[in-house]
């Protein structure tokens, strides 16, 4: 902010302090009282929020089936995975006084997994929170390990 518009600012608020007084001397003569006076406060815009996350632990589990192969006329095993979690959850508050919106993405380490939340794009009112999912699909071969990262959550908010 420059010198002249911290001098205007400054002007102002010494203009509104010598209305009150002005309002107040013309009080004179009558019994004391006492005077409340407010200065309204510009709203300045604040962006504060909170983001907890779970451990975003999962599991991927496999389980062995046999279907009916026609040509062969024998039974093939088929191998089906699945992913779950018990601890897949965001949940952002805002904080501040302005509306944000949020953007929430995940971006895979492995080309065979991909994963999305059940809400990706939304808006949060002062004090205001949301909760959203993520869930994984997609096989995964033995080379993982367990506790191997095989991902990347990505938030935005403007």
């Amino acid at each position: 902010m420059n010198k002249s518009c911290k001098k205007i600012i400054f002007i102002l608020i010494l203009s509104a302090c010598m209305i009150l007084k002005i309002h107040a001397d013309n009080l004179h003569g009558l019994e004391s009282k006492m005077i409340d006076a407010t200065i309204n406060n510009i709203d300045v815009p604040t962006y504060e929020y909170d983001v907890y996350w779970e451990n975003m632990n999962f599991i991927y589990s496999i389980s062995e089936d046999y279907e009916y192969n026609d040509t062969t006329n024998k039974y093939d095993k088929v191998l089906n995975g699945n992913w779950s979690s018990n601890s897949n959850s965001m949940e952002i508050t805002n904080k501040g006084n302005y509306t944000i919106n949020v953007e929430i993405d995940y971006n895979s380490n492995v080309d065979s997994v991909t994963g999305s939340f059940d809400i990706t794009t939304f808006k949060l009112s002062k004090n205001e929170n949301k909760k959203v999912y993520l869930d994984l699909v997609g096989p995964i071969d033995e080379t993982y390990v367990e506790y191997t990262k095989i991902g990347n959550i990505v938030m935005r908010v403007w």
